[in-house]
């Protein structure tokens, strides 16, 4: 298990089910649409040993963070709802031996004008 598993398996999670905005990932290139769109996120955390020993496991950790932004001036319920349908993709799940937690919402300043922007982050950890 690495962090290209965990990558990869976040991607293809929301790819998979979710089709109501277009995605954007990490170092693809990416037209911003007019209508809104989520931007996929790996943020690394900690490391740990969680075994002691050669053949031990370390606990990596971190979380996945989902930037949703929708058209300003449209209200913030639009994208506060796409956050909770996409945060309750991972939420207390295991994925392909990620662990997710409970997701957090919460609003943010946008660095795109005309748009609002909600973030979701979705705390993970795997041994590997």
């Amino acid at each position: 298990m690495n962090y290209c598993t965990l990558r990869s398996t976040a991607e293809e999670t929301i790819a998979t089910n979710w089709s109501t905005t277009l995605i954007q990932y990490e170092n693809v290139p990416f037209t911003p649409p007019d209508d809104g769109w989520v931007s996929v996120r790996i943020l690394p955390s900690t490391s740990e040993i969680d075994t002691l020993g050669q053949t031990g496991y370390d606990r990596y950790n971190g979380l996945v963070s989902l930037l949703i932004f929708t058209p300003s001036g449209a209200g913030s319920d639009r994208a506060i709802n796409y956050g909770i349908t996409l945060g309750s993709l991972f939420k207390r799940k295991s994925i392909n031996g990620i662990s997710f937690g409970a997701y957090t919402l919460r609003k943010m300043g946008c660095p795109y004008e005309g748009f609002y922007c909600v973030a979701v982050d979705i705390p993970f950890w795997f041994l590997g």
